[in-house]
């Protein structure tokens, strides 16, 4: 079983999900996800000009996810196999991180994701789908894209505290 939200084009304006629409939780008959996480950190030989006890590092996330769960349709009056809502996606991040001894730390880091296209039929007329529309692809499908971020931070001694500072969505 799973459990998850199912938006109901219920109130005008017709034919996309808004705020007047209903939203309700529904228990499915049965549904399957499966995916994959690859993730690396991988320390650099430090250069010259870093400070001693400095660590330089590539990293690296990547998750694809996919779902599948079988879907009461009142319309044929049968259970169909269906795509998963937000669980359809390759998405991740990489970039080069420096931490230094005194708490001081930075990154310059990507963030991306593969096109949506593979969408649930709940995601034809939900406006998080449809305000950013693949051009060509079936309705609810949003195409991929990669952003550039940078950070800096410091964490207080014992890491209890931290404040962090960054751009995000550089370039898009």
């Amino acid at each position: 079983d799973l459990i998850q939200v199912e938006y109901t084009d219920s109130a005008a304006p017709f034919g996309q999900i808004t705020a007047a629409d209903t939203a309700r939780i529904v228990n499915t008959d049965e549904a399957r996800l499966w995916g994959a996480e690859f993730s690396f950190d991988y320390g650099l030989p430090l250069l010259s000009w870093l400070p001693t006890g400095a660590r330089l590092a590539l990293f690296n996330v990547t998750n694809w996810v996919n779902g599948k769960v079988d879907a009461y349709v009142p319309a044929t009056v049968s259970v169909e196999e269906l795509n998963l809502t937000k669980a359809n996606r390759l998405f991740g991040q990489a970039g080069l991180r420096l931490n230094l001894d005194s708490g001081w730390w930075g990154l310059v880091r990507t963030r991306w994701s593969a096109a949506y296209n593979d969408p649930a039929p709940s995601d034809a007329n939900d406006t998080r789908h449809t305000t950013f529309a693949a051009v060509g692809e079936d309705p609810g499908a949003m195409p991929g894209y990669a952003t550039l971020d940078a950070k800096v931070g410091w964490v207080v001694p014992g890491g209890k505290y931290r404040v962090d500072l960054g751009v995000e969505n550089l370039l898009n």
